[in-house]
């Protein structure tokens, strides 16, 4: 079902998310077959997501309560997933940033504020990628110092 396999991945989308941030994950999760709307639609239903906003589903916003989000992460983290969905979570943050960085018309403003959109997701990264590569920084600071 789609709403199973989406669960356990939307636990990397911190605080409100639209469809087309949901879909981007899947994408980048190689999860091509799923069909997204579906998928938080049956969340919904199943009381596993919280939605706000008026209008269809390109308006509305998506957000799991963090009890629901930490069961969800820990699923992910038990089926060995967590680093491969956080790696495409910041990888599409990166190509939103980056795309909206490039551009040199008079689209540049809408994409900014795309990005101005998915802040808590942009931190999310920011701190996910800190986490992961501490070690590495804390091994080679300390190289560093004794090679000094």
């Amino acid at each position: 079902a789609p709403a199973r396999q989406l669960f356990a991945r939307l636990a990397v989308m911190a605080g409100e998310f639209d469809l087309a941030g949901a879909e981007a994950l899947v994408e980048r999760c190689g999860l091509a077959s799923i069909d997204v709307l579906e998928g938080l639609d049956e969340l919904h239903d199943a009381s596993l997501l919280a939605v706000s906003g008026a209008g269809g589903a390109g308006t509305a916003k998506f957000r799991m309560l963090e009890p629901i989000r930490q069961l969800a992460e820990a699923e992910l983290t038990a089926a060995g997933l967590a680093t491969e969905t956080r790696r495409a979570h910041t990888r599409w943050l990166i190509e939103l940033v980056t795309d909206a960085h490039a551009r040199r018309d008079d689209s540049r403003p809408a994409a900014f504020a795309a990005v101005d959109r998915y802040g808590s997701q942009l931190r999310a990264a920011v701190a996910w990628i800190a986490i992961s590569f501490m070690p590495w920084v804390l091994t080679e600071s300390r190289t560093a110092v004794r090679n000094g």
